[in-house]
């Protein structure tokens, strides 16, 4: 969100932040499904009594950044085709592709090992770091290669410190084989459950203007704070779910009320003020975007349940992937026929229908396997906070929608 505020800012075209824009989706696309299904397969692992697998997990990254770095390079024609960009541009999305898939490993190392002040430090150099290395990039070079260099060289950084920590964390020589083979249904749930984001993001490309792109982009974002809090409240609820189910379930009602509390009046109050908010943050060139940011709101309320954090602790990530394959295929199907009919805007709500199927789906699933909606749910305070949120959408951003 800083890195768009300073491009839109410091005079970057729309083109230009297009383009931008296209290397965080090709390097999103081809790494977010089996890096965070590895990345979660090394979490529940280590508080289950297993040797510690972070050797297996530093060797499955390495393996598959490998594979992708060598597709990519001898796909790149088809590749810069479909995307319409430039020769040069894979020189610059291979070495992000690398470091960022390793810098992930660093949060998790310190998540594992209860590290929460190094966690809060990361963090708050994640806050300080890549805008500053942005806005120097943007106002010494004015190119958009060199925000990108700007970045890859903050990542580098990051994987200094991931060495460091490798060395104080060295992992015991686990079977990689049942590691990987642990992580496959997990990282194939991710793929057809978080694909419809870069899927939306495919369509775009595909169908519109780098201009439309980098506009669709800007608001067609979850809340990033709730994103955040939702996936860090989640990935420890598996380890709390993982030691003792009774207690963790409360811990998931107690912990998600307490989120909502905090997100859902913030995310009401910028549902009703970003037709204002986008043109003061970024530019008028981006005052539609609020259309798709105030759709991607509507994912709050399936967001703040976790029945995915139980699923991932008892280990029934065949049925999670079996789901997202559906929710995968509903969102194309309803992008594409929405888009049809309200352009750039259905494309965002076929990912709101498809999401909230997912989350009913698995919450069913519970239910049938003993473990009703109101263990881990406050259920009529969700409906409240969801109906409040439905109507603010309903008066704010339909009037919006062509």
């Amino acid at each position: 969100m800083f890195v768009g505020i300073i491009l839109a800012k410091t005079g970057f075209t729309t083109s230009d932040i297009g383009v931008f824009e296209t290397l965080i989706l090709a390097s999103g696309i081809t790494s977010f499904f089996w890096l965070n299904g590895m990345l979660n397969t090394y979490v529940v692992k280590s508080q289950q009594g297993y040797e510690n697998p972070l050797n297996a997990l530093l060797k499955t990254v390495a393996i598959f950044t490998a594979i992708i770095c060598i597709l990519l390079t001898i796909l790149q024609q088809p590749f810069l085709k479909f995307f319409s960009i430039q020769n040069d541009f894979l020189f610059y999305l291979l070495p992000f592709i690398i470091l960022n898939n390793f810098s992930f490993v660093t949060e998790h190392i310190l998540l594992v090992n209860e590290k929460r002040l190094s966690l809060l430090a990361l963090a708050i150099a994640h806050l300080l770091l890549v805008p500053t290395f942005v806005i120097i990039a943007s106002l010494y070079f004015s190119s958009i290669e060199a925000v990108i260099l700007g970045l890859i060289l903050f990542l580098f950084l990051k994987n200094v410190y991931l060495i460091f920590l490798i060395l104080r964390n060295k992992g015991s020589h686990s079977p990689w084989k049942a590691f990987f083979q642990s992580g496959i249904p997990l990282s194939l749930s991710y793929l057809f459950g978080g694909i419809s984001v870069y899927a939306d993001g495919v369509i775009v490309n595909y169908f519109y203007s780098k201009s439309d792109f980098a506009v669709y982009q800007y608001g067609a974002r979850e809340f990033p704070l709730a994103m955040l809090l939702a996936n860090a409240f989640s990935i420890v609820m598996v380890k709390h779910l993982s030691k003792n189910l009774k207690e963790g379930l409360n811990e998931v009602r107690s912990g998600s009320t307490r989120l909502w509390h905090q997100l859902f009046p913030l995310g009401i109050l910028l549902m009703v003020i970003s037709p204002w908010l986008f043109p003061l943050i970024f530019n008028e060139q981006f005052e539609a975007s609020y259309v798709f940011f105030n759709i991607y709101l509507l994912l709050l309320i399936p967001r703040l349940v976790f029945p995915q954090s139980i699923i991932i602790a008892k280990g029934w990530t065949q049925f999670q992937m079996r789901i997202s394959m559906i929710e995968f295929l509903i969102n194309i199907v309803f992008s594409l026929i929405l888009m049809s009919y309200v352009g750039l805007a259905g494309i965002a709500l076929g990912t709101v229908i498809a999401y909230s199927f997912e989350k009913v789906a698995l919450v069913i699933f519970m239910k049938r396997n003993g473990i009703r909606l109101k263990d881990y749910t406050n259920v009529k305070l969700l409906l409240g906070y969801s109906v409040i949120l439905i109507i603010v959408f309903l008066f704010t951003t339909i009037p919006g929608i062509q």
